[in-house]
């Protein structure tokens, strides 16, 4: 994750992209968020998102899942206690909204 950020989302699959476009509306109203979208879930990007979530700026961190939250754990390992880990997520084939995203991020951050 490039630049500064309030919050870092680590999402993936269909999540990842009503995580982008909340992002992106989140951007237009001046409140950055950077995002990780694992690739795999072995191996786990342990150190892309302990740096991330280390960055002065970065206030939160969240994992944003269509499930209940079995990545959270690997999230809370990957961040080692230095910020706090999150999470927001629906199962059941129930999809999020952008806005239920920004809401749950908006929660913590402001």
């Amino acid at each position: 994750c490039d630049g500064d950020y309030q919050a870092l989302i680590v999402s993936y699959g269909t999540m990842s992209r009503v995580c982008r476009t909340a992002i992106d509306l989140l951007k237009n109203d001046g409140t950055e968020v950077g995002m990780i979208r694992p690739q795999f879930v072995f191996p786990f990007p342990r150190q892309a998102i302990y740096e991330a979530a280390q960055k002065d700026s970065c206030r939160a961190v969240f994992s944003i899942e269509m499930s209940m939250g079995q990545m959270v754990e690997d999230v809370e390992r990957s961040v080692a206690g230095n910020r706090p880990v999150h999470w927001y997520g629906k199962c059941g084939g129930e999809v999020p909204t952008p806005e239920e995203v920004i809401e749950a991020v908006c929660s913590v951050i402001t």
